[in-house]
């Protein structure tokens, strides 16, 4: 068997967010998400118009820049406020769908500081069963690639059992799987 590689996919603990809210004068509040970052990391944008990307994205340099990617979210939602339009809309312009279905994201992770929240193999499923009973998610996106394939092929079917026939399942390995692993993994 060609098996990933040591250290890929590994869980770490559950990850706090960072959520801003950016304000306009005319009582319009835009939020984006990202990873965890101490306020003092966000460049003040006052006077800054939403639908300037380019000049907002000056104040954020640096390719992978998750701050940069956290604002842009919050300018999106109020560029879609002023609009009237939902993002998605200002995104795609003639998208013909009206709704997009939402998919639960489903991943390992170790337990919080309070040890709790934590998603291992031994509960995997019925996390995946709580997600879809609590929330009403009608598609499940198994992020996977941590474990030997054959104990996540498993867990694909527990979850399967778990959540019945009609939820739709989405594996993603985060591409730690050769193409013959991930061959033998799909049979």
């Amino acid at each position: 068997i060609d098996e990933q590689e040591p250290g890929k996919g590994l869980p770490g603990p559950a990850m706090e967010r960072t959520i801003i809210a950016l304000h306009t004068g005319e009582g319009l509040v835009g939020l984006g998400e990202g990873p965890p970052a101490p306020a003092g990391e966000f460049a003040p944008l006052v006077g800054q118009n939403p639908f300037c990307l380019e000049d907002i994205h000056l104040r954020y340099p640096g390719e992978e820049n998750h701050r940069w990617a956290t604002v842009e979210m919050a300018c999106l939602d109020l560029q879609g406020q002023v609009l009237g339009l939902p993002v998605f809309r200002v995104l795609n312009g003639d998208d013909v769908r009206p709704r997009v279905p939402h998919s639960a994201y489903c991943f390992f992770r170790l337990p919080n500081r309070e040890d709790r929240g934590g998603v291992s193999p031994d509960n995997y499923a019925d996390h995946c069963r709580t997600l879809v009973q609590t929330f009403g998610f009608q598609c499940l996106k198994l992020k996977m690639g941590v474990y030997h394939p054959d104990l996540e092929v498993e867990l694909v079917h527990q979850v399967r059992r778990a959540v019945g026939p009609t939820v739709a399942i989405r594996m993603d390995v985060n591409g730690v799987w050769s193409r013959s692993t991930a061959v033998r993994a799909l049979k």
